[in-house]
């Protein structure tokens, strides 16, 4: 199966459908979709992407990137700039 590969500064993301579920151990509230902000798992980075990698859960804007379906699923292709943050699990 194909997958897409980051290049230069860009973060690929599935975005999280479903805003009910666990996103690795942190509950994503259903008030997100009042937000405008999106989350989703980064499935690859380019090589010039720094602090964020795949499997990581981020947050970006709701209008960021480029998105695209991709074997089915909804993803984006965002610039490093776009992301917000990474989830982290609190202490």
């Amino acid at each position: 199966m194909k997958t897409i590969q980051g290049v230069s500064d860009k973060v690929v993301v599935e975005v999280v459908q479903d805003k009910e579920k666990k996103v690795r151990g942190i509950i994503v509230p259903e008030t997100i979709k009042t937000e405008p902000q999106e989350y989703g798992i980064v499935s690859s980075v380019g090589p010039a992407v720094e602090g964020i990698e795949v499997g990581d859960t981020i947050i970006f804007h709701r209008n960021g990137g480029q998105a695209i379906i991709f074997n089915g699923k909804i993803m984006r292709v965002l610039n490093y700039t776009e992301v917000y943050g990474v989830l982290v699990d609190g202490k």
